[in-house]
């Protein structure tokens, strides 16, 4: 086995973010969970667990984004992603606001000068452009009822030479939508894209840094929101929705580290999960999972955990949002057919008196560094 050793991320990151410890984590397999540095996903007034705001129908089409400067292409192929298979899946699409936009390259600037990965920015330090998200968005001049953040960084460059046999970092730049992907082999992080707001923002950024080696920092930032005055989006196909869910292809096939940790008593950057499926009802519904599996196709399933409200040890999922989460690694390239079945308190009525639904479906996955 080629030697693998850990970088340490407390040059980096400021004591927000410090609970992750190391971005490279190696156990008795020599398996490393990911090439991510997440922070905890943020959110004011989150348009999916407020009882307050209206939700109005599932938003299909959007105008074509329009990016310039650096990393344009690659902020196009970000959006494009997400929202396709955020339609794929029923949760809608999000618009592309150019006010967004600035808020979120701003703090993707904020972290590249500062090699610093935080939701949090200093006023004494360079770049600074709001405390919060919240107040970038209203720097920026976005008006807005409700918004949440999420982040990740990637490292890539020589510094990674003996460790790219674990998929832990890369010697060679990975474009963002690889960032993307991370936050989909998650929880919290998976949520928050798939969140039924309106509008999306896009910031991406890099830096050479020196940690362990010479390495780059590569922040991405999503931003969401919905305007003041606007509604939260619907849930699609029948009131349930899932991620992954048919058509979905290129997964990772590991769920590593994540902060805040849904899985404290796991050490899963040497055991890690596989890619969770989240599964979604409508605002202010009570979901249950009342039997699912998932299978590599064939051959033998794969063991699972399951994730609610009611055993989420950080009390942020909802009553209506559900995760079937594969308890060891998923192989690479490799397709995985899911079955769900459930109740949903949305779909009661005189046909469906207990609120029955299912799912089938497949995803497959790619290896950890596939585009």
């Amino acid at each position: 086995m080629v030697p693998c050793r850990a970088f340490s991320l407390s040059r980096m990151v400021s004591l927000t973010v410090l609970a992750i410890a190391t971005l490279v984590a190696c156990g008795g397999g020599g398996e490393a969970s990911n090439t991510v540095t997440f922070v905890p996903d943020v959110s004011i007034t989150p348009p999916d667990t407020s009882p307050n705001i209206k939700v109005a129908d599932l938003v299909t089409n959007v105008a074509t984004p329009v990016y310039t400067g650096a990393y344009a292409q690659e902020k196009a192929a970000v959006f494009n992603l997400l929202n396709e298979d955020r339609a794929k899946c029923g949760f809608g699409k999000l618009a592309q606001n150019t006010k967004i936009d600035t808020a979120a390259q701003g703090h993707a600037t904020y972290q590249a000068i500062n090699s610093d990965v935080v939701h949090i920015q200093n006023p004494n330090l360079p770049g600074f452009t709001g405390v919060s998200f919240g107040e970038r968005f209203t720097a920026a001049g976005y008006s807005f009822s409700s918004g949440g953040e999420g982040i990740n960084a990637l490292l890539w460059g020589p510094g990674a030479a003996g460790n790219s046999t674990n998929n832990a970092v890369s010697i060679t730049e990975l474009a963002a939508t690889h960032s993307l992907k991370f936050l989909y082999a998650s929880i919290y992080h998976l949520s928050g894209v798939m969140s039924l707001s309106r509008d999306i923002g896009i910031g991406i950024d890099s830096k050479l840094t020196t940690v362990g080696g010479t390495l780059n920092m590569k922040p991405l930032v999503i931003n969401r929101g919905i305007p003041s005055g606007s509604t939260a989006q619907a849930i699609g196909d029948k009131g349930i929705a899932t991620f992954p869910c048919a058509g979905i292809t290129g997964l990772h096939p590991i769920f590593g580290s994540e902060l805040p940790d849904p899985f404290p008593a796991v050490n899963r950057d040497i055991t890690p999960y596989g890619h969770p499926v989240y599964v979604m009802s409508g605002v202010g519904t009570t979901l249950a999972l009342t039997s699912g599996s998932i299978t590599l196709h064939g051959g033998a399933a794969v063991p699972t955990t399951t994730l609610t409200a009611e055993n989420d040890p950080e009390n942020k999922l909802q009553s209506y949002q559900v995760f079937l989460v594969p308890t060891t690694r998923l192989a690479d390239n490799s397709t995985y057919d899911v079955v769900l079945e459930g109740t949903s308190s949305g779909l009661v009525g005189t046909e469906n008196p207990q609120g029955h639904w299912s799912r089938s479906f497949s995803f497959t996955t790619a290896t950890l560094q596939s585009e």
